[in-house]
């Protein structure tokens, strides 16, 4: 059987989000080069997660009250690298407990999460698989932690607001996770070589 080949060598919980989405602006990013589209909430979004791991400070009042209710295990930002067969997979989770194999999502935003959201979101299903493919462990306590925010004169703020939801997986979950991902795989795979004309 000939090895799947990926642009970026490996896949990503927002590389399968996105060829879900949309395989042409996939292919533009990933086999083309285009720069992926910013915006001022995912902006936002990643200098809080800066803030979170230590990497930059903030004087913002508002900013240090919503950090101080976010609950946190002992490793921010750990990376996990895996293999399904010969797709090497990576992640990263928000916050996670070294000794439980436990996780938080964190997530900033206006757009509600409710808990059916939570329990039916393929990332958690993705980082939960993740866990379970280098640990052989489904982590028993999963939480999405939303900081809600609001766009007053064009300027994005929290609104102090944070939400704890607590969900979970189970090994069935994990199993679809895995046939998918390898499906997507094989789907790229076929659109790279094309592109490449191998």
């Amino acid at each position: 059987m000939k090895k799947i080949l990926l642009p970026k060598k490996y896949l990503s919980y927002s590389q399968i989000n996105l060829w879900k989405r949309s395989p042409e602006k996939y292919k533009r990013t990933y086999f083309e080069g285009e720069e992926y589209p910013t915006n001022q909430a995912i902006d936002f979004g990643k200098n809080f997660a800066e803030i979170l791991e230590g990497k930059k400070k903030t004087d913002d009042i508002i900013v240090q009250g919503v950090i101080c209710q976010i609950p946190k295990y002992d490793t921010i930002e750990k990376e996990i690298k895996v293999k399904i067969e010969d797709i090497n997979l990576l992640g990263y989770l928000d916050s996670y407990c070294s000794k439980t194999h436990n996780f938080y999502e964190y997530k900033t935003g206006k757009m509600d999460w409710t808990q059916d959201k939570v329990d039916k979101a393929d990332q958690i299903t993705f980082y939960a698989m993740l866990v379970y493919l280098k640990y052989k462990v489904v982590p028993k306590n999963i939480s999405l932690v939303w900081a809600k925010t609001e766009v007053e004169d064009d300027i994005i703020q929290f609104t102090g607001d944070v939400k704890e939801f607590k969900t979970s997986r189970v090994l069935v979950d994990i199993l679809k996770m895995m046939a998918e991902v390898k499906k997507i795989a094989k789907e790229i795979d076929i659109e790279y070589r094309e592109f490449l004309k191998i």
